[in-house]
């Protein structure tokens, strides 16, 4: 429409009567408290307070500032200053008051440090201690924001007296999280409404009565009235007419793979029956429900009868959510500080809050916002710059090595030679006086000990059962040969001992040789009753304690064995000077893990790996434990680098109780200068036998003698006054009353106890050379024995040595029909053997 000097009149007379009705607002309006914090006799209304229990250090000083971004320098604010502290300030108003119509929270806050965990409200509350303000004093009304972590809300809290608690609202108010000012603004209107502004925008409206939990509900579910029994509200049903179909159940979920094939290098013996693996049964449709339909009888959800609540009272006044108000503070915990207040105004009018804003938030608004972004870019350029003059620094100083690295180089490279021949010479001095050295040591060490030897030879520092047992020793047939070994072993610096089948066959062990005449390669023995946890019941023999005897004084460095029955480790010969060439039948190890189990438990699972919980099948890769053993002579043997060096060191073999026939054993054995054998059988290797006759010794007895003889002769007592504790507890006197001592013995000689011992129990009996009948007991009968034997056949638990050695003999066994004919020539049993 076109405008006429008549409408511009009109206009101008509307505008005057707006403004005039404006001014009666504003003169109708009252002002409870306003704060701007533009002059510096802020201190003197405000009042600092101190936190019960808290001490003066424990609270945050408040700094007046117009912070680091603004609009207007002169515009002040107060803003926390020390990081992890709690603030206590409050003011009173000019007086006090109770609400009688609309109320209006209002003021600015700006978290400069960008605040992660702190409050940053505002309480109003009723005349109190200023100096103990504190979260105990009781408030009316908290307002404002609270973050910490993922929660970022606006508090609005009211305390109601009906109830002597104070309400959080119940749905959640976000607040700001910028480093900008913001207004933050409440409304409590007379009608019993509320509404929350940020810069002027509204967040959230509506009833007090529906935001807070002030009253209690109006209607509640009648008592008297429950469901009716009859009432049907199965909305589906199963079709009755419907049947499992027959079979159905006999689906299972998973089958075996009929695709897996059993691995190559499978071996049932050790990883036990092959199982396929499990997949998912494509028939297999799961657990078998009926189908659903309408249910005819269904009457929709029973809903409960409401009545009016008879304990409900309500509240005219639920508007008036400040009476006798006299105090406005702020009371907080920051972790870090930087959050600015001002503008703070409580009024009856939102107009004037909106006026007084006007004038203060939005006049700085502007000029606030360009002087932040102004920072914030500065910020960000000062540190790209001191980014990049770091690196520029570290590169440079990256290059100053290189250039440094490269000039040393070409000085070194150029440098004096002579200096670097005499340090090469300097160090091959040493090294060749360390040499010397060494050997000076070994030679000292060889003639004390051949001193000692022929000491004792010469009767003397020796005990009157000492030199009896020598002197019963001297009529021996072979002293001679027992004489040459014990020199050789004294005059050696590093003695190897490499041991088989014939160390096990004294007491205790009772173990029967793999050749000969009566070994178990010619013998008819049952392999069928093979249990591995029968080798508990071996014990160590006396050439067994003797060989730990001779680590431990000295004489030998180190031990290789071909035996697998456990017998060195149960001795205490330390695990790290040993090397099991052919395994250890009683040690298991894990294939996942590389975890040792020795004994192995039961399950033959390994503990770490399997979960039995978890309902998996173990497989030899994940916790079936398998024995690392010879599987036959021909396999391969893994030779540790350790066991080389030693092999290489070595002066003297000390070859017992073995026929060196299976390789790399015999060529470690036979590769040291000099070469004692002790073996009843003569050995397969030729050129050893002739090396140990012609420079070394060759002694053909039973292993545990040549051992006490070589004892004796050296002067070294097998069990000392303390003994090694590694030692297992079998040895010790126990059970079956039998003593350390008594076993080395055997009967042979005395034992000189340490003073204070209990008295010895008598020496276990000699094992017969040959018994040409040997008694068995077996399920309470008695048989004889065609066949002599070297070994006591017994009712205890034991195998065939072709079974412990997990390999085939030479000389096979013969046929099953052939072991059954003999078992039947015994009586119809075979018992298990000590092996």
């Amino acid at each position: 429409p076109i405008l006429t000097e008549k409408s511009f009149s009109n206009m101008a007379g509307m505008k005057s009567v707006i403004l005039a009705l404006a001014l009666l607002a504003g003169v109708d309006a009252k002002v409870y408290f306003k704060e701007q914090f533009n002059d510096e006799k802020w201190e003197s209304r405000w009042v600092a307070s101190t936190f019960p229990g808290k001490s003066a250090s424990d609270m945050g000083a408040f700094e007046w500032t117009a912070g680091e971004w603004y609009g207007d320098e002169n515009d002040k604010g107060i803003k926390t200053s020390q990081d992890a502290k709690h603030y206590g300030l409050s003011a009173m108003m000019d007086k006090s008051f109770t609400q009688k119509k609309d109320l209006v929270i209002q003021y600015t806050v700006k978290h400069e440090q960008k605040l992660d965990c702190g409050g940053a409200y505002i309480k109003i509350a009723s005349k109190a201690d200023q100096k103990s303000f504190s979260g105990d004093t009781p408030y009316q009304i908290m307002f404002g924001p609270d973050m910490c972590g993922s929660t970022k809300r606006t508090h609005v809290i009211f305390n109601y007296p009906a109830k002597d608690e104070n309400l959080e609202a119940k749905s959640e108010i976000k607040c700001e999280t910028d480093q900008k000012s913001h207004l933050y603004t409440l409304h409590i209107k007379a009608d019993a409404s509320y509404e929350v502004f940020i810069d002027e925008e509204s967040k959230q409206t509506g009833k007090l009565e529906e935001g807070w939990d002030f009253l209690l509900p109006k209607e509640i579910k009648d008592p008297k009235e429950s469901k009716p029994e009859d009432w049907v509200d199965a909305k589906k049903i199963a079709d009755p007419e419907e049947a499992k179909p027959e079979g159905y159940d006999d689906i299972p979920a998973q089958i075996e793979d009929p695709e897996a094939e059993m691995p190559d290098d499978w071996d049932e013996e050790d990883d036990g029956e092959w199982e396929p693996p499990m997949i998912s049964n494509p028939d297999y449709k799961g657990e078998w429900k009926p189908t659903m339909i309408d249910n005819p009888d269904y009457k929709g959800p029973w809903e409960h009868p409401l009545i009016a609540n008879p304990d409900f009272k309500d509240d005219k006044n639920l508007f008036q959510r400040c009476k006798d108000c006299a105090m406005i503070g702020f009371e907080l915990w920051q972790v870090k500080s930087g959050t600015m207040f001002d503008d703070i105004i409580v009024t009856d009018s939102l107009d004037e809050a909106k006026a007084f804003a006007k004038e203060t938030f939005f006049a700085k608004k502007d000029a606030e916002s360009e002087m932040f972004d102004n920072v914030e870019e500065e910020r960000k350029a000062a540190e790209k710059a001191e980014r990049e003059a770091a690196k520029a620094a570290k590169d440079a100083e990256e290059e100053d090595e290189e250039e440094e690295r490269e000039m040393l180089a070409a000085i070194a490279h150029a440098g004096d030679q002579r200096r670097h021949l005499a340090q090469v010479a300097a160090a091959e001095a040493r090294a060749a006086e360390e040499s010397a050295r060494a050997e000076r040591e070994r030679d000292r060490a060889r003639r004390r000990r051949m001193e000692q030897l022929e000491t004792r030879l010469r009767g003397e520092n020796l005990t009157n059962e000492e030199r009896k047992s020598l002197n019963e020793l001297r009529l021996d047939p072979n002293f001679t040969e027992f004489l040459r070994l014990a020199r050789l072993v004294a005059g050696s610096h590093h003695a190897i001992a490499y041991t088989g089948a014939g160390v096990s066959t004294g007491p205790g062990a009772l173990l029967p040789t793999v050749r000969g005449v009566y070994g178990v390669s010619n013998s008819q023995l049952d392999t069928d009753d093979f249990s591995p946890e029968s080798l508990q019941s071996l014990r160590p023999t006396r050439t067994h304690m003797g060989l730990v005897a001779l680590y431990q004084a000295g004489y030998l460095k180190f031990l290789c064995t071909q035996n697998i029955e456990n017998l060195h480790r149960l001795s205490g010969f330390p695990s790290d000077s040993l090397w099991e060439a052919h395994g250890n039948l009683c040690l298991a190890v894990c294939p996942s893990c590389n975890q040792t189990f020795l004994p192995p438990p039961k399950s033959k699972l390994c503990t770490e790996c399997h979960d039995p919980s978890t309902g998996a099948r173990p497989t030899r890769r994940t916790g079936m434990l398998r024995r690392r053993v010879l599987s036959h002579y021909g396999a391969k043997v893994e030779v540790p680098a350790m066991v080389q060096e030693q092999v290489k060191q070595a002066d003297l073999s000390l070859i017992i109780g073995t026929s060196l026939s299976v390789q790399p054993f015999a060529r470690f054995a036979s590769s040291a200068p000099t070469l004692a054998i002790v073996n009843l059988e003569r050995t397969r290797m030729h050129d050893a036998e002739e090396r140990a006759k012609a420079e070394g010794a060759r002694i053909a007895c039973e292993s545990d003698k040549a051992m006490d003889a070589l004892l004796l002769l050296l002067g070294i007592i097998p069990y000392a006054a303390n003994p090694n504790p590694n030692l297992p507890a079998f040895l010790e006197v126990g059970e079956q009353n039998l003593d350390v001592a008594a076993i080395f013995l055997g009967g042979r000689r005395a034992y000189n106890k340490p003073t204070g011992t209990a008295n010895l129990p008598p020496p276990p009996p000699t094992p017969l050379e040959t018994w040409q009948e040997a008694q068995i007991h077996a399920s309470g009968e008695s048989f004889m024995c065609p066949r002599p034997t070297k070994y006591v056949i017994t009712s205890a638990p034991c195998y065939h040595l072709t079974s412990i050695y997990n390999h085939q003999c030479q000389t096979h066994i013969r046929r099953r029909s052939t072991r059954r004919a003999h078992r039947r020539s015994l009586g119809g049993s075979l018992p298990r053997m000590i092996s």
